[in-house]
């Protein structure tokens, strides 16, 4: 009993909600628990547009640097040398055309003996074969690419006297002239004959 002249106190209710804690949802309750699975799947979803973005930006930027030349299709050469030649694209059968694409290969595969080459580092490899017309003049270095140059020009080597769209060999060259040299390709088909300049 309280002392006299002091009113009775009354007990502290209870905090919260009568009866426990509040229902999930309502403020001051336990935040809901998600599903672990619907994470997963975002993250999934996620990784996947990621790869399939890398992969577009991939093919556009070796559309617009080269990795887009078709077999087919022509080059010249920019910079010859052997070590890191450029080239742009240019319209087959023209002055400026110095090589054919017979292949374009991944990485850093081996064109083989047979093709000059021309190598993006660690993209693409261009498998060349000369892109040339009975008359034209071609340089020839151990450590460049052979290039069209004007037959007048001091570093004009070899002319070219006969193309073949074949691979037949010497039957296409002048025959009986020691003077007389041949190249063969079997991808594409393309016999060149020439003597020195």
């Amino acid at each position: 009993m309280p002392p006299h002249g002091y009113p009775q106190q009354q007990p502290i209710p209870p905090q919260g909600y009568p009866g426990g804690p509040p229902p999930q949802g309502y403020p001051g309750g336990p935040a809901p628990q998600k599903s672990g699975a619907g994470k997963k799947i975002l993250g999934v979803v996620g990784t996947l547009g990621l790869g399939i973005v890398g992969v577009v930006v991939l093919a556009l930027l070796r559309s617009v640097d080269g990795g887009g030349i078709a077999v087919g299709e022509c080059v010249d050469i920019t910079s010859p040398s052997m070590a890191r030649a450029d080239w742009e694209t240019a319209a087959c059968g023209t002055s400026k055309s110095d090589f054919k694409v017979a292949k374009q290969l991944d990485g850093r595969a081996s064109c083989g003996d047979d093709y000059d080459s021309a190598e993006k580092p660690g993209d693409y490899v261009l498998c060349l074969v000369p892109d040339v017309a009975v008359g034209d003049c071609r340089t020839d270095s151990p450590t460049e690419l052979q290039v069209k140059v004007p037959c007048t020009d001091p570093d004009a080597k070899h002319r070219i006297t006969a193309v073949a769209d074949n691979a037949s060999g010497p039957p296409e060259c002048a025959e009986g002239d020691p003077d007389q040299y041949y190249m063969v390709w079997n991808e594409p088909a393309l016999t060149i004959c020439w003597k020195t300049a």
